[in-house]
């Protein structure tokens, strides 16, 4: 059968037959392309519309995706670079509510001049009788403490961090270190924190957390606070063995019930550096991320840390 009988065909046939062509008939797009005589731009682009959408029609104008990327879609689309749920460009797509092209939301993300994310890989929330139980416990338990132990409370948890680019390596402008780029793709980010209410104790940004790295800290956060005043330690997420040889007497621990990070006011920080850290500008490497996320606790305010124990104080 000859291309030329198809050269008078309306361009919604013609992407009718592309269709039929490559989805139904399982030939490739190349043989498609050559058998109509077009380019293969055209078919792969007809094809890719019709998996994203099921749909042969075609795309929207330029002035109908302005049109559909009004103040509110661009508001959502905000909300969905701080949520922790939203990875891809189809998640983009569903929490939108919109029909377009996944191109389309990426070419919106692009203009929003967001690079990447930061997720952050936490404990799920169980319910069974026994963490209910032990949540009743601690949230009695805290609350029995006089404002002044409560303000001597150390929390000390490891947050983790999971990098994800949006789009591909060729997508993204300027000098790229790839293999970095893929380091950081396929690495936990985590930063070891010791805050009060007050201030920040110690941090400390690592790529992997083992026994000496966290007895090292918790050894520093001890140098820090010093022997003149009793503090109590809560410990998040696992307790490694630890090495008490440089502990004394006035520093003591309680245990945290797991899979309860809402009532850690360290889960509150985590969200906070997920939302804050520099996202329009792609990381260098690893440490780049590491030192962004090191500034930003640097920088916490009184008035920061206060807000993160309130929003954990409410489930009390």
């Amino acid at each position: 059968m000859s291309s030329q009988r198809y050269r008078d065909l309306t361009p919604q046939a013609f992407r009718d037959i592309i269709i039929q062509l490559v989805i139904k008939e399982g030939k490739s797009q190349r043989e498609a392309a050559s058998f109509l005589d077009i380019p293969k731009s055209v078919v792969s682009n007809v094809v890719r519309r019709y998996r994203e959408l099921n749909t042969t029609l075609p795309g929207n104008t330029h002035a109908n995706r302005k049109r559909v990327f009004t103040p509110t879609v661009k508001k959502k689309l905000m909300e969905l670079f701080d949520d922790n749920e939203t990875i891809t460009l189809k998640d983009f797509k569903q929490g939108l509510g919109v029909e377009v092209s996944t191109f389309t939301i990426w070419k919106w993300i692009n203009k929003s001049g967001f690079i990447y994310k930061l997720i952050r890989l936490t404990d799920p929330i169980h319910d069974s009788p026994e963490i209910i139980n032990k949540r009743a416990n601690y949230a009695k338990w805290y609350l029995s403490n006089s404002y002044k132990m409560t303000k001597n409370i150390i929390f000390i948890s490891t947050l983790t961090f999971r990098f994800i680019l949006f789009g591909n390596l060729s997508s993204v402008k300027g000098e790229i270190n790839t293999k970095a780029l893929k380091y950081m793709t396929n690495s936990n980010i985590n930063i070891l924190v010791a805050i009060t209410m007050d201030n920040v104790v110690h941090y400390e940004g690592v790529t992997n957390v083992n026994e000496d790295v966290f007895n090292n800290f918790l050894a520093r956060v001890v140098e820090i606070l010093g022997n003149f005043e009793e503090f109590m330690f809560i410990l998040d997420k696992y307790i490694f063995p630890l090495n008490n040889s440089e502990m004394t007497p006035n520093f003591t621990f309680h245990e945290f019930p797991r899979f309860s990070g809402y009532l850690n006011p360290c889960y509150y920080l985590a969200i906070f550096l997920q939302q804050n850290i520099e996202r329009k500008i792609l990381p260098t490497d690893i440490d780049d991320i590491i030192n962004r996320l090191e500034t930003i606790t640097r920088r916490l305010t009184k008035e920061n840390l206060k807000s993160f124990y309130r929003d954990c104080e409410y489930y009390f």
